[in-house]
């Protein structure tokens, strides 16, 4: 359902202008909005067949027709905290949570599992590696590196560093993100029809 126009269209245009330039206009993104930039970018090389989810849903990106779900997880060598600071190079290796979750919200309420599981068929874990700020923009596709997982190939743990999921998956050029996870989808259950299998059990 589309929500309604502003009352004032002309002021919240130059409201939105200014926070887009504020916040995703500079080489080096802060922190806290870096994850829903990089979403998108996965979402734009997928194709309009995948949507992005709420913010507190169980998983970033699905597609309708057959109820596929991927969680997205990034991250970067150099980080801005926002307030004006300068980027300054991480001086921890990256690690990307993949935990088990014992719930998940669809929009208006709280889930439950019937046991710590993670709802996605499928990962994608993004890594900016630039680590001199004269080149770096992590605006630009290009400079990603993408690891495809399937969500059942994942080690039983919290989190995973990037040496061990190199392991696991190849990194892939943004262009080839369509064919890499048409690949491991393929012929692969959906974490969706096994949710379904579990209520109609229950």
């Amino acid at each position: 359902m589309r929500a309604a126009p502003p009352a004032d269209q002309a002021a919240a245009e130059r409201i939105l202008s200014r926070l887009l330039q504020n916040s995703f206009d500079q080489p080096v993104l802060c922190n806290t909005e870096r994850g829903m930039y990089v979403e998108y970018m996965i979402q734009a090389a997928l194709g309009d067949a995948w949507q992005l989810t709420g913010v507190w849903d169980g998983w970033d990106l699905d597609r309708a027709r057959d109820g596929a779900r991927i969680e997205v997880k990034q991250s970067a060598a150099l980080v801005n905290w926002g307030g004006g600071s300068a980027p300054e190079e991480t001086k921890t290796k990256p690690r990307f949570d993949i935990k088990a979750r014992r719930e998940r919200w669809d929009g208006s309420r709280s889930i439950p599992f019937a046991a710590p599981t993670r709802p996605a068929d499928l990962y994608i874990f993004a890594w900016h590696a630039a680590t001199d700020p004269r080149r770096a923009d992590q605006r630009d596709p290009a400079q990603w590196q993408f690891y495809v997982v399937p969500e059942a190939d994942l080690p039983p743990q919290h989190s995973l560093g990037l040496r061990p999921l190199t392991r696991l998956s190849r990194a892939h050029a943004y262009q080839q993100l369509p064919q890499a996870v048409a690949r491991a989808l393929h012929g692969r259950p959906r974490k969706a029809e096994q949710e379904q299998w579990e209520a109609a059990d229950a």
